[in-house]
């Protein structure tokens, strides 16, 4: 379970029940973890309030992470963020969507507010007109480990949206996820034609400059099945790729058109992550 946006803060009052929560949520003990906070939270801790809430947002148990999120707002503490990006993630109707805008109201700004504030709007009113970038954001939120409840789905429509205004990043991660043999956070749905549609984002996204995207396309284009296999064309497009400075394309050249591995981050546990923030 992970948590980025989200973030346990420090008690007021008794900072041995602090520490004893955090180390039994690192252990995977929810249950015991909510027992060492909720009675300083039923006590008035606003702080004890915020990471109850996220205690049973971790637990999926919406209904009382609402409750406590919104004690915690009542006492001039956090949750309206967290709030949001529940609603966002359930949202289906016009009025689901604007819960979300009304959740958002009076927040501090930061660059996933706004990016959900954006997107929001769009989707509430069958608009495109949040940029790429805002949508991008939103998608590797929903598709990453740095959240609690990864949302595949929502993330690819959130990349579709992004990919419709001809942004090559996001025509390279559509491309990725329709690449049965490449290793994507976000799963296309599986059609007849799944590597036709990849070779055609992949297509569009170096034609728009993106030369990771090009390289990738070789090598599918090198290991892929007979009816797309084009070896000479795809060490073309790797080669072209790596001269305009793709480093994705010199690890491939180093490495018999191998993918580089993903890069692991630092920060991650096998099991339980979580970012702290003592007041």
């Amino acid at each position: 379970m992970k948590i980025f946006i989200l973030i346990f803060i420090a008690f007021n009052l008794l900072a041995n029940d602090f520490t004893q929560m955090k180390n039994a949520f690192d252990k995977g003990n929810t249950n015991r973890a909510i027992a060492y906070v909720r009675y300083s939270a039923a006590n008035g801790d606003v702080n004890a309030m915020y990471n109850l809430a996220l205690l049973y947002y971790s637990d999926n148990d919406m209904q009382k992470a609402y409750r406590w999120f919104e004690s915690s707002i009542k006492n001039g503490g956090d949750g309206q963020l967290g709030i949001a990006l529940i609603r966002f993630s359930k949202s289906e109707t016009p009025q689901d969507y604007k819960n979300v805008l009304n959740a958002l109201k009076g927040i501090k700004e930061n660059s996933i507010s706004t990016a959900l504030k954006h997107v929001t709007k769009d989707l509430m009113n069958h608009q495109n007109k949040a940029s790429a970038k805002e949508y991008l954001q939103l998608a590797e939120l929903f598709s990453s480990d740095k959240l609690i409840h990864k949302n595949n789905e929502l993330a690819f429509l959130l990349i579709q949206k992004a990919a419709e205004k001809e942004d090559p990043k996001a025509l390279e991660i559509m491309a990725d996820a329709y690449n049965t043999m490449q290793l994507s956070n976000i799963t296309a749905p599986r059609v007849q034609n799944t590597l036709l549609i990849a070779i055609d984002n992949y297509t569009k996204a170096y034609q728009l400059g993106n030369f990771d995207a090009m390289a990738k396309l070789g090598r599918l284009l090198i290991i892929g099945p007979r009816h797309i296999k084009r070896i000479k064309k795809g060490q073309e497009f790797i080669s072209i790729s790596a001269q305009n400075g793709s480093e994705i394309a010199k690890e491939m050249l180093k490495n018999g058109y191998k993918l580089p591995s993903p890069k692991q981050n630092k920060n991650s546990k096998k099991s339980y992550h979580i970012l702290f923030k003592r007041f």
